[in-house]
């Protein structure tokens, strides 16, 4: 998905909550989510939008 928006001109960010482990298999997929630390997830995603606030190709605010 990242990289569909990034084509149509979007800065893009996916941050990697899961920290390089991947699976294909639905049932992996699940044990992953189920382990998967909040806090560690919450600090994720809170360094990523500081790093796309900060970023220069980014505009912050705006109008709908």
């Amino acid at each position: 998905m990242g990289d569909a928006l990034a084509a149509e001109g979007f800065v893009a960010l996916a941050p990697d909550l899961y920290r390089g482990v991947e699976t294909a298999k639905p049932d992996e997929a699940a044990k992953l989510m189920m382990v998967l630390s909040m806090e560690q997830a919450a600090k994720a995603m809170v360094g990523a939008v500081d790093f796309l606030a900060a970023h220069p190709a980014v505009q912050v605010g705006g109008s709908a």
